[in-house]
């Protein structure tokens, strides 16, 4: 039982430090926008017409809350 629970630590150690140096490391391309108390990622390419958006993110705390309305 130990060493199942050293095992599943150890993980769960080397998740977070792995998230953490990505954070920092891998930064998306774009800025963080301040709209109305809420920052969203833009990444803006290119000029002309026609505009296309592309929203990612359909989760529970991404676009799908926006598009639901609640």
């Amino acid at each position: 039982m130990a060493l199942l629970l050293a095992v599943v630590v150890a993980g769960a150690g080397h998740e977070f430090l792995g998230r953490r140096r990505l954070r920092v490391t891998s930064l998306p391309p774009g800025a963080l926008v301040d709209i109305g108390g809420r920052r969203i990622h833009v990444d803006c390419r290119g000029a002309g017409s026609p505009t296309v958006v592309l929203v990612s993110g359909l989760d529970i705390n991404g676009a799908l809350r926006l598009v639901g309305g609640a």
